[in-house]
């Protein structure tokens, strides 16, 4: 993204889609992703959105299937704009979110927390049942 000459030409959908490319590469994940990306966002948004994203989907391949053998490990990615609602979910079918004192202050959630409520003003919740989903959104002027 750094790269682009000038930043209105950023194409949203692309930019994940070599985001969410370069994480499996990187940690030869065997995830299967599936992305449903229909949102343009503010410009000054879409970097939020990408450090949320990487950690998300990081968080995905480093810790829902490091222990499981899951030749079926699936990661889903949704980006949509309901009005003028942002909403941004990943889910995955690992071995769910454990929560206790160590990863509910771990410098990725931390970073994901301050992100969505301070930068982009909205919520962010995590449900871990059959995989784990992180859902954040947020109100944006259109």
């Amino acid at each position: 993204m750094y790269k682009q000459n000038k930043i209105s030409s950023i194409n949203t959908k692309e930019y994940f889609k070599i985001l969410i490319h370069e994480l499996i590469k990187t940690y030869h994940s065997q995830a299967i992703i599936k992305n449903d990306i229909t949102c343009n966002i503010k410009l000054e948004n879409i970097i939020y959105c990408g450090l949320i994203l990487n950690e998300f989907v990081l968080n995905s391949i480093k810790h829902a299937f490091s222990n499981v053998e899951n030749p079926h490990a699936q990661i889903d990615i949704i980006l949509k704009k309901e009005h003028k609602l942002c909403i941004f979910i990943v889910k995955d079918n690992g071995i769910g979110f454990i929560e206790n004192k160590n990863n509910n202050n771990t410098l990725g959630l931390t970073l994901v927390n301050t992100l969505v409520k301070n930068r982009l003003k909205g919520d962010i919740s995590i449900k871990s049942k059959k995989g784990t989903n992180i859902k954040s959104s947020w109100l944006e002027d259109e």
